[in-house]
């Protein structure tokens, strides 16, 4: 048995040999092939290498990423002023006086103040496992023109955008921020649960200056985006805390801007049942700057005391089973008596009465189509004095959003109607004549892609 396990070992040793030996002698000329071919690509190779290294743009070192991602966006909007005023040519409410061609009605292109094209960058150092050092920085592209009867299209301009900070990150004790910004008004202004492009933003308060007719067709001083408040206030460089979420519902935040601003604010959001979510915040803001910088956009009011007061409320619920939810805020401006030098539509107003807002948001959102959600929704919006003591406006807005999820895009659409419903007694243009109540429709659509 063992002669014949030796003579199989042997016999099979025999075969493995040759086999080797003739493999080596077939395989060598195509090993050496493959080398020739080897250093073939590697030479393109490199220079492929070479050619994207020059073309690349290199960062700063390895130490901070940096991230860039933005939006392009751009809309279509059509618009009529419904006046009964006879069309007018000549002294408008351009603050150099110069002669004006309006329309009743147009087309303009453009985009909306704060959705437009965007460049973003942000990025972040470690410089522990609980703390990290970061950035965000933003650029926004600015449509020009296209916003009021009085404009057409005049170019496109880039800017720096309402953004650009540094910042500490705790995991466990919060963010600290130092830069330009906005406030907690601004970061919680609309709790809820839109998640449109639009997001309920009105048209003529995002883009433009559309401006009311006096009795003889001639533009006032007067705009609907002027008699509209959406309390907010302006973004300024400052400081901000935001804390963690405390016990998975609250959030503060707090901080200190230009203006001799500061401000504060609290949000609550979580689920109660499985299927119900809910969102509330609160913010105030408190300036002592008597630049008239601080507060709500143009609405900005420096009481007699010497402060610019601001409270803003925002809530909403959802339910996720039905695709239904319901969202509002509530803000105030305070007069706290007697307010000077407030500059409203190119005239200085006196204030002894509060602005106040007031907006209600219901919509439906679902996946129908297997694109992304489809969101309809309605808004309506109430302000009271914004303009001046006594004036009064109400908008209301029903639109319709198509997010298209693979290409990261939105499709939407929307109908506007703007009401004065009073002005100050005695309210007259810069030539005199007086201006009644009157409203303003638009309708607008477009398209945002984000990257």
């Amino acid at each position: 048995m063992i002669g014949g396990l030796l003579k199989s070992t042997s016999t099979l040793a025999i075969l493995a040999a040759a086999g080797l030996l003739v493999g080596g002698v077939t395989l060598a000329p195509k090993a050496a092939r493959a080398a020739d071919l080897g250093g073939d690509c590697c030479a393109d190779l490199e220079e492929r290498v070479a050619e994207l290294e020059a073309t690349t743009v290199k960062k700063g070192n390895r130490k901070v990423s940096l991230t860039i991602s933005g939006r392009v966006a751009a809309s279509i909007t059509y618009f009529s002023d419904n006046s009964s005023a006879p069309t007018a040519n000549g002294v408008g409410a351009a603050s150099s006086g110069a002669n004006t061609t309006d329309a009743k009605s147009d087309i303009y292109f453009g985009g909306q103040t704060g959705n437009d094209p965007a460049l973003f960058f942000d990025g972040t150092g470690k410089i522990s496992s609980d703390l990290v050092a970061g950035y965000h920085m933003e650029l926004d592209y600015n449509f020009q023109g296209s916003d009021s009867q009085n404009t057409r299209q005049s170019g496109t301009a880039w800017g720096t955008g309402t953004d650009t900070y540094v910042y500490l990150n705790s995991k466990s004790l919060g963010k600290l921020q130092l830069g330009q910004m906005n406030s907690a008004l601004d970061d919680w202004d609309n709790v809820g649960f839109a998640g449109g492009y639009i997001d309920g933003t009105l048209n003529i308060r995002s883009i433009g200056a559309y401006y009311l007719r006096d009795s003889k067709g001639f533009a006032s001083g007067f705009t609907y985006g002027g008699m509209i408040s959406g309390l907010d206030s302006s973004g300024d460089t400052g400081i901000k805390y935001i804390s963690p979420t405390l016990g998975n519902w609250l959030t503060v935040e707090v901080g200190a801007s230009g203006g001799d601003a500061y401000y504060a604010g609290a949000k609550l959001a979580g689920n109660i049942t499985k299927t119900i979510a809910v969102k509330a915040a609160v913010a105030y803001q408190s300036a002592t700057d008597a630049d008239g910088t601080f507060g709500v956009g143009k609405q900005a009011k420096i009481n007699q005391n010497g402060t610019a007061d601001l409270l803003n409320v925002a809530g909403g619920i959802e339910d996720s089973t039905s695709g239904l939810f319901l969202q509002g805020t509530y803000g105030v401006a305070y007069a706290n008596g007697n307010a000077l030098n407030t500059t409203i539509g190119g005239t200085n107003a006196t204030h002894l009465q509060d602005i106040t807002t007031w907006t209600a948001f219901l919509g439906w959102h679902k996946n129908v189509t297997g694109l992304g959600n489809t969101e309809v929704f309605g808004q309506y919006e109430k302000s009271d004095n914004v303009a001046a003591d006594n004036s009064s406006e109400h908008v209301w807005q029903v639109g319709i959003d198509q997010a298209i999820d693979s290409a990261s895009s939105h499709l939407f659409l929307t109908f506007e109607n703007y009401n004065v419903d009073s002005l100050p007694v005695g309210a007259t243009s810069k030539g005199g004549n007086p201006i009644g109540t009157q409203d303003l429709s638009t309708v607008t659509g477009g398209m945002s892609i984000t990257f």
